[in-house]
């Protein structure tokens, strides 16, 4: 696994409008020489960095012409056949969750078997762009391992310190995926597209990962990544009633559900190391919460859960949205 953008963290470069950081194109190419790899794989997860992964795919192919090329990620899910037609150097794309459909995909690509049985990929096959619908998720995510924290160099993670909350209060901080998806149909939620319905992992599974990150690398703070941690109430409870033993600070940089929460939520919350949470009322308009975002939230009821976060010392942060389609300009001056 490279992880560009660690390991050469201390590198800009310049790149016509875009300055990246991150290991150079050369050596990004001795690199793959250097492994010889049959296949390549590429994550792309925002819809800004589509040049860079073609750019990245034409340098592969200039190693050898050979080597497969595999993107993934939310932009060429909803982008397959466009991708594809647009770089021929990249050969294939994963749809969706990848962990059973890339590793399903290269089981083919070992045995030279068509590509053609397989749900969920993109592909070109002669002049001819096949998109395989057909994907699967996967409904049990405690069968999906760990993240393969020991393919990185977590300790300069770390040292880089840039985490998804940057008012962190511990140096040693990681994030946890605890579910996937949100039951919620924002209109301008590429997440709830991408993984359909929510699905979670157990509490016991959550906490299994915790004592991993304690006891192998001594994390002391906790950032959950989740669209909605609080969403299932039983199991949001009980991962903090069980989380208490590790002593972790944490946050929910990502955000919660106002109508999740309720004084005991909040102070279990607070008990079990919570210091922060990101709501996100979107708008200052019931209106457009209503007819345009098609969000299930009364904006009477977030001032009142502010003051109860704040009396258990619980810092917040808002998300809010300017200028959609429809919103008149009184609207956005509520906001």
């Amino acid at each position: 696994m490279l992880d560009g953008p660690c390991e050469g963290y201390d590198t800009t470069t310049v790149h016509g409008e875009y300055v990246t950081y991150g290991l150079s194109d050369e050596e990004i190419k001795e690199r793959v020489k250097a492994f010889s790899p049959d296949v390549v794989g590429v994550t792309h997860p925002f819809s800004y960095l589509e040049k860079h992964i073609y750019g990245l795919c034409k340098l592969i192919k200039s190693i050898d012409k050979n080597i497969f090329t595999v993107a993934g990620g939310v932009h060429p899910s909803f982008s397959a056949e466009e991708m594809l037609r647009k770089c021929k150097e990249l050969d294939c794309i994963v749809i969706g969750e990848g962990e059973e459909r890339l590793l399903k995909l290269l089981d083919a690509l070992k045995s030279d078997k068509s590509l053609g049985s397989l749900g969920g990929i993109a592909f070109r096959e002669n002049k001819n762009i096949i998109v395989n619908s057909g994907a699967t998720f996967i409904q049990d995510l405690d069968t999906v391992p760990f993240p393969a924290r020991h393919l990185i160099d977590m300790e300069k993670y770390i040292k880089i310190n840039k985490p998804a909350n940057p008012f962190l209060k511990k140096e040693r901080a990681e994030r946890i995926f605890t579910s996937r998806g949100c039951p919620f149909r924002c209109c301008f939620c590429g997440g709830q597209r991408f993984w359909k319905n929510i699905r979670m992992r157990s509490a016991d599974n959550v906490i299994g990962e915790m004592r991993l990150l304690k006891e192998k690398h001594n994390i002391q703070e906790i950032q959950f990544s989740d669209d909605n941690l609080t969403v299932d109430r039983k199991r949001a409870l009980e991962i903090f009633a069980k989380m208490k033993e590790f002593e972790f600070v944490w946050c929910t940089p990502s955000g919660v559900m106002v109508n999740t929460l309720d004084e005991k939520m909040i102070k279990e919350m607070s008990a079990s190391g919570c210091y922060q949470v990101t709501i996100s009322p979107e708008s200052g308009s019931q209106r457009v919460l209503r007819d345009i975002i098609n969000k299930p939230l009364d904006l009477k009821s977030v001032k009142p859960m502010v003051d109860i976060l704040h009396k258990y010392n619980i810092n917040v942060h808002s998300n809010f949205i300017l200028g959609l389609p429809g919103e008149t300009l009184e609207e956005l001056l509520q906001t």
